[in-house]
C-alpha cells in the first residue's frame, strides 16, 4: 500500500513494554491510537501448538520465554509473497525508528511443504508482571491446559493476561455462501490446513542494546482440513 508509512506509526506502548504500530487519525493523541491487526491466509506449514500435556521443564526464571506458535505457507501463491515482501519493508521502516543496527534482522523463512517462503507467528503464554503492571491474569482455557501445568507455572511475577490468549476458530459454510464461525479446539490443526490468522507487528527490547520484531498471533481460524487429512500430518 504506496505511503502507508505516512498513516502509520510505531509507538511505545508502556503496557506491557513494547513498541506497536498503530494507525492514528489527525489530531488524535496516542492514547486514542488504534493497534494495526493484520489478516493473513495460508497453509499451516509448521505448529507448537496446545493443549499442553507434558511439563516443558524449563527454569522458573525462563519460564517466560514458553509460547504457542504456527508458522504459515503461501505454496508460492502471489498473494502471499507479497505479503511476506510488504512485512520486509514495513521491517526496514522500523529499524529507522532504533538507532542503525540494533533492531534484529527480520526476514522471511523457506516453506517446508513446497516452493515459496514462510512466515512463524508466535505468541507466549506468560507476560512478566514488570512488563504488564496494568494488565490483569486470566485463567487458561481447558483447551490449552487442560493438567494445569501452565497455571501451577504462574508466579507473583508472571502473568496470563488477555494478550497472551490466542482465539481459535473453525468456519464453517460451503465455498461462495455466508460462513459461519465457531470456537475452535488448538489440537485441531494439522500440517497442510488452510488457515486464517490474526496478528499484530511488535517490537520488544531484549536485555541487550537491541530490539527484536515479533509478528504476535491473536486468533486462527481452520478454513479447510481437507489437506490436512490427505497429508496425514
Amino acid at each position: 500500500m504506496s505511503g502507508w508509512e505516512n498513516a502509520y506509526n510505531l509507538t511505545y506502548n508502556a503496557n506491557p513494554a513494547s513498541w506497536r504500530l498503530v494507525k492514528r487519525s489527525r489530531g488524535e493523541d496516542e492514547e486514542g491510537a488504534e493497534e494495526v491487526i493484520f489478516t493473513l491466509q495460508g497453509v499451516v506449514d509448521g505448529k507448537n501448538l496446545p493443549p499442553v500435556l507434558e511439563d516443558p521443564k524449563v527454569p522458573r526464571n525462563k519460564a517466560h520465554f514458553l509460547q504457542q506458535s504456527v508458522t504459515l505457507s503461501g505454496l508460492s501463491t502471489t498473494t502471499f509473497e507479497e505479503s511476506l515482501t510488504a512485512l520486509q519493508e514495513m521491517y526496514t521502516v522500523f529499524s529507522r525508528q532504533f538507532p542503525e543496527g540494533r533492531l534484529m534482522p527480520w526476514q522471511a523463512g523457506t516453506s517446508t511443504l513446497g516452493d515459496g517462503g514462510s512466515m512463524t507467528l508466535s505468541n507466549r503464554y506468560f507476560t512478566k508482571r514488570s512488563e504488564g503492571q496494568q494488565m490483569q491474569s486470566v485463567p487458561f482455557p481447558a483447551n490449552v491446559d487442560p493438567k494445569k501445568i501452565l497455571t501451577r507455572m504462574l508466579t507473583s511475577s508472571l502473568i496470563h493476561t488477555e494478550e497472551n490468549d490466542i482465539q481459535y476458530f473453525m468456519r464453517h459454510g460451503d465455498l461462495g455462501r455466508n460462513f459461519k464461525y465457531s470456537s475452535g479446539n488448538p489440537q485441531n490443526f494439522r500440517i497442510g490446513d488452510i488457515v486464517e490468522v490474526q496478528f499484530s507487528l511488535v517490537v520488544y527490547h531484549m536485555r541487550t542494546e537491541h530490539y527484536i520484531l515479533k509478528p504476535m498471533l491473536y486468533s486462527i481460524a481452520l478454513l479447510e482440513g481437507k489437506f490436512g487429512n490427505v497429508s496425514g500430518l
